[in-house]
């Protein structure tokens, strides 16, 4: 077993088979041979970081620096940020956190450790910078701050970190700057044209008089010309009218070739319609018919089952009645033959009582001897 110290600002992570134990400004011990003794730093860092170009909220570009002190989530803390203490007095640890924090550091870099940090910040505080207006990110750095705190904690919780606090150092308003490299480059753009403007005015007037002189020259060139083309233009108009006759002929017979065709698939069309109308009729007779061959057979069958009926039913009858006739003659010969067992009983009994008399009158006259 060895003993181990740690400072306030690490801790002293022991892992094996019984589970994790945590020291943080205190002594422990573990056992070498079958435990694994790493470390975890504790102290606060910093990490400055640039949004870029964000729009805000009213379709504003915005660019915001930012300052996030950050640590290990260590220490339990209630709702209102208050550390946690024991009945003893002792701060709790956040052994869930701990855990964590633990398993993201494990093997890695602090510039991995910052970079991937820095992306969960950025994101947040571009998600942040979404809701606020450009009045509200400069005056009213409050919201934005409680945004992204709301935005961050859940990312940095799942890593085991514990944000500090949030400065927002600087607020660039990108569309103002841009509206002002606007207005410089306008303002050069005129000067340059004022100072150009004399230059021209001597070329304008040297080319002005040259234009004038082409212009009378091509005047003249033009008349000319309008005359011969107005000359061909007579004889192109009159072979146009020409052609245009000749295509209102075209078009007149086209019209009336049109019609007639027009009048004989009208023709054809109605003998289609008549010829469907029939069939549709003959149709209509053949189901009609089909219709009534079946009520017909279902009739028929209907009378037959009535008939198969009235036979079952006489049928039934009779052997019912011949039952009810055996039955009767059975229970007659019952009643007889009741009677013949009552009348031969009744004789017997009188018989033993004549016999009991006898005797009785023949003991009697016996005693008065």
């Amino acid at each position: 077993m060895s003993i181990i110290t740690s400072n306030p600002n690490e801790a002293a992570v022991v892992n094996g088979p019984s589970g994790t134990r945590y020291y943080i400004g205190e002594c422990g011990y573990y056992w070498p041979c079958f435990e694994q003794l790493t470390s975890l730093d504790l102290r606060v860092r910093s990490l400055s970081f640039d949004s870029g170009e964000v729009e805000c909220k009213g379709a504003t570009q915005v660019r915001v620096k930012g300052l996030a002190l950050y640590k290990v989530h260590a220490w339990d803390y209630d709702e209102t940020g208050k550390l946690r203490v024991s009945d003893k007095g002792q701060p709790i640890k956040n052994e869930d956190q701990l855990y964590k924090a633990n398993q993201n550091c494990t093997d890695r870099t602090e510039e991995d450790l910052a970079g991937e940090v820095e992306m969960i910040l950025i994101g947040s505080q571009k998600h942040a910078l979404a809701q606020c207006t450009m009045e509200e990110t400069i005056t009213q750095r409050s919201k934005l701050i409680a945004l992204f705190k709301e935005d961050s904690k859940e990312p940095l919780e799942k890593l085991g970190w514990l944000l500090v606090s949030y400065t927002v150092v600087e607020v660039e308003d990108i569309t103002e700057i841009m509206l002002n490299k606007g207005k410089v480059a306008i303002k050069q753009k005129l000067t340059a044209a004022k100072r150009g403007e004399n230059e021209n005015k001597v070329q304008i007037e040297k080319a002005e008089a040259q234009f004038q002189s082409l212009i009378d020259r091509e005047t003249a060139r033009y008349e000319k010309d309008r005359t011969i083309v107005t000359n061909e233009a007579q004889i192109e108009i009159q072979e146009s009218n020409k052609a245009l006759r000749d295509i209102q002929l075209d078009c007149e017979k086209i019209v009336a070739e049109a019609q007639e065709m027009a009048q004989q698939a009208l023709e054809a069309e109605k003998q289609k319609q008549e010829k469907a109308r029939v069939m549709e009729e003959e149709e209509q007779k053949l189901e009609r018919s089909k219709i009534l061959r079946l009520v017909a057979e279902q009739e028929s069958l209907q009378q037959q089952r009535i008939a198969e009926g009235e036979s079952l039913a006489a049928r039934l009858k009779i052997e019912l009645e011949s039952e009810a006739r055996l039955y009767r003659e059975q229970r007659e010969s019952m009643i007889k033959e009741m009677k013949a067992k009552a009348q031969s009983f009744k004789i017997g009994q009188e018989g033993e009582a004549a016999a009991n008399v006898q005797k009785f009158m023949a003991g009697r006259i016996t005693m008065f001897c």
